[in-house]
């Protein structure tokens, strides 16, 4: 990948995974929660130049990964608070498909 440098790589193929982590141990995760990418198949393209209009933009902004997460763990402890503490937890209804301010959808189905 070093001799990538300043060149065009097309991925192809790439996944994502959600692990728990430990918090003392990476200090960066989000709720005890990170991000894995997974790079698949990826191509490099010699041939073409780079230009002021060839980056691509953030589409996930950080505020977002964090709002994602935090909804992530709302749903999966749902079923552990009404359990444990015969609770129930906020309703979230209607979340998935609603925008936010990034006009992209929630991406977890849950």
């Amino acid at each position: 990948l070093t001799d990538l440098h300043g060149k065009f790589i097309t991925i192809t193929s790439l996944s994502f995974n959600l692990i728990n982590v430990d918090l003392e141990n990476n200090p960066l995760s989000y709720l005890n929660l990170e991000i894995q990418l997974f790079l698949d198949l990826l191509k490099p393209k010699f041939s073409l130049k780079m230009t002021w209009t060839s980056f691509l933009v953030n589409i996930y902004k950080d505020k977002d990964v964090k709002l994602d997460f935090a909804i992530y763990k709302h749903f999966r402890s749902k079923e552990t608070a009404t359990n444990i503490f015969e609770q129930e937890l906020p309703k979230y209804e209607g979340w998935e498909g609603s925008k936010r301010t990034t006009n992209r959808y929630n991406k977890f189905r849950l």
